[in-house]
């Protein structure tokens, strides 16, 4: 009976030692590398940007969803990840690439995944709420963004390519609608 348990520790082992190889760990990845090209080379002075988001969007894991045959469904990559929640990531980003005279803006995150409309293609969908109080008046104007993205492959790789192109899209819009509010 002992010659029955044998190959199977064997087995046991093999699998502990696959999932601690560092091959297959995840790949971890930011938003890419900001660069202000509206600010001074030396300048310090950054906009003041508040993200917030539901708790289902603060951890790291890059989301996708099937449309065409599960909509309801929110899976995950397994050997990619955000290297922090996309809340704080959205937040660096847009410090570093928007304006520093920008007014001081209130972000709430409402949604950011990768939707499949087939196996063939997908979309980084970003979806959300940006708000500031006007100086003159105390009034708080709001705008809902929404952006979509082709994902260049769909897979994890094209999220990840789809979602840098979209934080630039959304950096345009941004700041096509604050100087649009200032005029």
């Amino acid at each position: 009976m002992s010659h029955l348990f044998k190959p199977l520790g064997l087995v046991m082992l093999m699998a502990l030692t696959a999932c601690a190889n560092p091959a297959h760990s995840p790949t971890v990845h930011d938003f890419g590398a900001g660069v202000n090209l509206a600010a001074a080379p030396n300048s310090s002075a950054k906009p003041h940007i508040s993200v917030s988001a539901p708790t289902w969007l603060w951890d790291n894991r890059i989301r996708y969803r099937l449309l065409y045959s599960a909509p309801t469904t929110v899976r995950f990559y397994g050997l990619d990840v955000w290297v922090a929640p996309p809340p704080e990531l959205f937040e660096q980003f847009l410090l570093e690439n928007l304006p520093p005279n920008s007014p001081p803006l209130s972000l709430h995150l409402m949604s950011l995944e990768q939707e499949f409309t087939s196996i063939q293609q997908a979309n980084i969908v970003l979806r959300f709420e940006l708000e500031l109080k006007t100086s003159t008046s105390q009034a708080t104007l709001s705008k809902i963004f929404s952006l979509r993205q082709p994902s260049p492959t769909p897979d994890a790789a094209g999220a990840i390519n789809a979602m840098l192109q979209v934080n630039q899209l959304a950096v345009a819009q941004i700041t096509a609608w604050l100087a649009q509010i200032r005029h």
